[in-house]
């Protein structure tokens, strides 16, 4: 995680993260797609009352896709 910018109203922090989901297809009774990526996130937080909350998450789109993931059959 890197500070890249804080001030009294707002911070631009960034990482470095892993992620690794699978999605479970009822039908096959298997999962049938892993995404299996390492990313960085731009997380834009900004102060409340007691805590800076994450406004924003400026994240890039997958390196994979996988056709008709969205097609309900």
């Amino acid at each position: 995680m890197r500070v890249k910018k804080i001030d009294e109203r707002e911070a631009v922090v960034t990482t470095t993260e892993y992620w690794y989901l699978k999605w479970w297809d009822l039908k096959e009774g298997s999962y049938t797609y892993p995404y299996r990526e390492t990313n960085r996130q731009v997380y834009i937080l900004r102060k409340e009352v007691d805590a800076r909350k994450v406004y924003e998450n400026l994240r890039p789109l997958p390196r994979s896709s996988v056709p008709h993931r969205w097609k309900r059959h």
